[in-house]
């Protein structure tokens, strides 16, 4: 075995090499911002947040000093829980993930916990499927979100 190691060490050096090179390539593509979109948009997501049978209403003006508009800040206008998604190109995933609204919110959401209500029952539904993206998720338009938590 030794005799074949020394002879081939260049060999299996080189293979350690691309191994490395590919996982370290491949960790930064999943991390890395992608964009969405190189137009502006214009998207509505409706949110429904359900704590333990209650309705939570999601105020008006999130996002909105005085009703101005701040471009690429995600907001409401009304109370009608809709997410509003106004941005000037490129547009990045990040931006448009879930959690960034509940930031600008200043409200807590991940996999675990919905405000303080945390466990196992939080459930997070897109367009009816159950998702697991939570506040990774990368909001489109016409998305209709839905939180539970029971």
């Amino acid at each position: 075995m030794k005799e074949f190691l020394n002879k081939n060490r260049n060999l299996l050096l080189l293979f350690v090499l691309v191994a490395a090179l590919f996982v370290v390539a491949n960790t930064y593509s999943n991390n890395a911002p992608q964009i969405i979109s190189n137009t502006p948009i214009h998207w509505h997501a409706h949110l429904l947040i359900t704590i333990k049978n209650e309705h939570i209403v999601i105020p008006a003006g999130v996002g909105l000093t005085r009703q101005v508009e701040h471009p690429d800040i995600l907001h409401t206008h009304l109370e009608d829980n809709q997410i509003h998604m106004e941005m000037n190109p490129p547009v990045y995933n990040k931006q448009l993930m879930l959690g960034e609204f509940f930031k600008v919110w200043g409200k807590r959401f991940d996999k675990s916990c919905i405000f303080d209500n945390c466990g196992p029952t939080l459930h997070f539904l897109v367009n009816g499927r159950v998702n697991n993206g939570f506040d990774k998720y990368v909001m489109r338009d016409g998305d209709e979100l839905e939180i539970l938590f029971e």
